[in-house]
Order: structure tokens, then sequence, then C-alpha cells
């Protein structure tokens, strides 16, 4: 479901990621519950390009089931986006975020106050990739700017802060970012998208 701007987040609430079963032409109010670990296919071949079908089908039953990419739908049409992927946890979404957008070499500039097993990752596992990381003060704002230099290549964004819950100033300090060609990531486990 594409997100229609002239109906509101409630409406695409109770719509989004709702869709007619097209083999038992069957339309459920909430999409029925997939749990699997294991998918079969109709043969060998199919077998062999079950990757190429990652997104839309069903590889593997922790790649997603009916279920999950329900749930996907009805989260894109909330950020009028193209689509999204639900993950196990969210250290599982800001470890898979940031593993895909850094590489070697490369300086990510990270809240002082966010999740601890955030933290633990950037201090270890970041640091063995030969990524570095800066822990900066929160409440920083547009000063963040003294902090870029000329290999941070991301600014992560966590509001409200984990346990402590400070509020960054989000929009001067994605102001700043985008000013200095710098990917900015959320992590917004406290707060909703909307």
């Amino acid at each position: 479901m594409s997100r229609n701007r002239s109906i509101g987040d409630d409406t695409i609430l109770t719509q989004g990621g709702r869709q007619r079963n097209d083999e038992t032409d069957f339309a459920a109010v909430n999409p029925a519950v997939h749990r699997a670990s294991t998918v079969l296919f109709d043969n060998m071949a199919d077998f062999m390009h079950r990757q190429e079908r990652a997104y839309d089908g069903y590889p593997y039953g922790t790649s997603g089931t009916p279920t999950a990419r329900s749930l996907e739908k009805a989260i894109a049409a909330l950020e009028n986006g193209t689509r999204s992927i639900v993950t196990s946890s969210g250290m599982t979404a800001i470890g898979l975020c940031l593993l895909t957008f850094l590489k070697s070499g490369d300086h990510v500039l990270v809240p002082d106050c966010v999740y601890g097993t955030t933290r633990a990752f950037c201090d270890r596992l970041l640091k063995r990739l030969d990524i570095s990381a800066t822990f900066y003060d929160p409440t920083i704002g547009e000063r963040v700017d003294d902090l870029i230099g000329p290999d941070t290549s991301m600014l992560l964004l966590e509001a409200p802060g984990s346990l402590t819950l400070e509020m960054q100033d989000i929009p001067a300090m994605v102001q700043v970012a985008r000013q200095k060609n710098v990917l900015t990531v959320m992590d917004n486990t406290w707060a909703s998208p909307l």
C-alpha cells in the first residue's frame, strides 16, 4: 500500500499490510500469523534460486513470512517509503544498518546515551573492522559540526536516549549532517515514527 497523502495515519494504520489472499480470495481484517523456519520448494531449481526472491518470496523462515511482509508493508506506507525490513530485534536493525553503510576507514558519530549493546558493538566489532566511533554529548545540537571530520560518514542519533531519555536537536543535527554529506541514522526505541 503506497502512501496516499489524502488519507490520515489512522486510516493507514487500519489498512496497511492488509490484502486479499490471491490463492484463497480471502481477506481477513488481520493477516494470519505464519510461524515457520523451513520453507518447502516444488523442485531443486526453485530451491537453487531462492535468494533471488528473498524480499518478495520466502526463501527461509527467518528471512520473513507473509505475516512479517504485511507488517513491513504497513510500516513502509506509514513512512511513505518504498519498503521496510522487520528484524528480530532493535540491535539487529542497528547492526545491519551500521554494517551496511560503514566500511573500513570510516568514522561514525554515536550519542553517548546510546543503547549499551550498540556501544559495545561500536567499541568491539566496528573497531576490529577499522571503523572508528566517537561518542558525543547528545545535547550538542548543531555543534556536532565540530566533530565531523573527513572520514565521518555517519551520524547516529538516538532520541530519546536509551535509559537517560535525552532529546537531541534532530532538525539541527540533520541539517549539519546534510551540509557535510554525512548519512544520518536514527534509533528511536522509545518513540514511534509517527
